[in-house]
């Protein structure tokens, strides 16, 4: 019985220096999260992508996360990315 992942499973890519995303994109995105609702992520995701062609990378990066149901992860990749906006409060 061998349940050990391969050594090579493929990270996500960073995201540094990529744009921040648009408050109420960076909102709905950090709300679907902290209700795993990986659906609701997935739908965010693909809208936000055609109307923010040039945030494609970083959505990209938060839906790999999601896919995999890891929202500690996607919610650090978010808070790294942030907001282009004031800075979020966040009391959780």
């Amino acid at each position: 019985q061998d349940d050990a992942r391969p050594a090579t499973e493929p990270q996500a890519p960073t995201l540094s220096g990529a744009p921040p995303l648009p408050q109420e994109l960076y909102q709905d995105l950090l709300q679907l999260a902290r209700f795993g609702n990986a659906h609701g992520v997935r739908e965010v995701i693909a809208a936000a992508s055609q109307r923010y062609p040039q945030l494609r990378p970083t959505l990209q990066v938060l839906l790999q996360h999601a896919a995999r149901f890891d929202f500690n992860a996607f919610v650090d990749a978010l808070r790294a990315v942030g907001t282009s906006e004031e800075p979020v409060r966040d009391d959780s």
